[in-house]
């Protein structure tokens, strides 16, 4: 069974908001503000670093099937820290909004 890119798109957002909510709701609120920045800052560092290393994994494969495959697991890695830094996003907003 192979989903659609919308259906996978809408279980990336539920999984993003379930997190939030669950981070919330179980995490103490006085370390949910400096946890979430440093969960925030580490994805979006993490997202730069996969980003030139994908660069350099392009630059010396030249289009083998090691590079390629080296690359949809970056991708996919990429994607999983950018849902990280999104739910530390959202959870940043809820603790500023009180």
């Amino acid at each position: 069974m192979r989903l659609s890119p919308n259906a996978v798109r809408n279980i990336q957002v539920v999984v993003v908001v379930a997190a939030a909510a669950a981070a919330g709701i179980f995490i103490p609120e006085e370390i949910l503000l400096p946890g979430s920045v440093v969960v925030l800052a580490a994805a979006v560092g993490g997202v730069f670093a996969l980003k030139a290393y994908m660069k350099r994994v392009r630059a010396a494969g030249e289009g083998s099937a090691e590079a390629e495959v080296r690359l949809i697991l970056l991708a996919e890695l990429g994607v999983g820290l950018g849902m990280l830094g999104l739910a530390a996003f959202i959870v940043l907003l809820f603790v500023l909004a009180d």
